[in-house]
């Protein structure tokens, strides 16, 4: 399950990289994605973000969960700078 949602939020995301995201929209998603501790919910410039960058963060945060209950061992970091 975690496999097909990453390939769909992948899916998402490049699409909102090549066509759907100005440049500006752009960069704060990247940078979102450096900072990792953003609230998106004050922090965004637009919806758009908003939702890709929450969804991101929660099926990481997701996959970190379920990595611990299998290995004894937070990943979650290890996700987050493969992102």
């Amino acid at each position: 399950m975690s496999w097909a949602k990453s390939a769909f939020l992948t899916t998402v995301v490049d699409d909102f990289f090549d066509i759907g995201g100005s440049e500006e929209e752009l960069s704060v998603f990247l940078v979102f994605n450096r900072r990792w501790d953003v609230n998106a919910s004050v922090d965004c410039c637009s919806e758009h973000v908003q939702i890709r960058f929450s969804a991101v963060r929660s099926i990481i945060s997701e996959i970190g969960v379920e990595a611990f209950k299998w290995q004894g061992r937070s990943v979650t970091n290890h996700v987050i700078e493969t992102s």
